[in-house]
């Protein structure tokens, strides 16, 4: 089960399924394009897609399908969690991240519950549009940059589908909670599952 929070609080779960069509997710645009396998025959250009599909399929039947133990999210992800205030100045937090150096951090709330997150190119891109403009940013903080919706997951959630909920969302990092409370236990990245591909080769991203 996923969740939708924000600085206001509210939590909603949902299954991976309809992340996509909930009205609180950004709606996504899809861009690919299909492309034609061709070859040339005594000169002529022929469309080979169907022999490469039926190559496809043979090859398939070869697989061993014999699968690997579940892999849930708790096996990877990083804890404890590195995180901001939102009341922060936008300067401080880029401290933080040099420091640090990482690419995102949750945001906490007062009550310490999840209330929006921020990359490093969030704050970089801040900071571009503050001195083109020639402002200051003594009064901007975390808060009025951060993403305020987050996507998070319980910590025994299937890797696969955290990987995909990712990958559908267009994130780079999703923070774990006690599905009870909201209480933050921690953060899987694209290099996260980067590395469990390389130390668990038989790990499969479909669902």
């Amino acid at each position: 089960m996923f969740h939708i929070q924000g600085l206001d609080g509210v939590e909603f779960n949902i299954p991976l399924e309809d992340l996509k069509n909930n009205e609180r997710v950004g709606k996504l645009v899809k861009s690919y394009a299909i492309r034609k396998i061709i070859e040339k025959k005594n000169g002529d250009v022929v469309d080979n897609r169907i022999s490469h599909g039926v190559k496809a399929y043979k090859d398939s039947i070869k697989i061993n399908n014999d699968r690997e133990p579940i892999l849930h999210a708790f096996t990877i992800m990083k804890s404890p969690v590195i995180t901001l205030n939102s009341e922060m100045s936008i300067g401080d937090a880029w401290n933080n991240f040099k420091e640090r150096e990482v690419s995102h951090m949750p945001v906490l709330s007062k009550e310490n519950k999840i209330a929006g997150i921020i990359t490093d190119k969030d704050i970089l891109k801040s900071l571009c549009i503050i001195d083109c403009n020639e402002n200051t940013i003594a009064d901007k903080t975390v808060k009025d940059i951060m993403t305020k919706e987050v996507i998070t997951t319980g910590r025994l959630t299937d890797i696969r589908r955290v990987a995909k909920a990712m990958f559908d969302n267009h994130i780079g990092a999703m923070p774990i909670v006690n599905d009870a409370s909201g209480e933050l236990l921690g953060i899987i990245t694209r290099s996260d599952i980067l590395y469990a591909l390389v130390n668990y080769p038989p790990l499969s991203l479909w669902v």
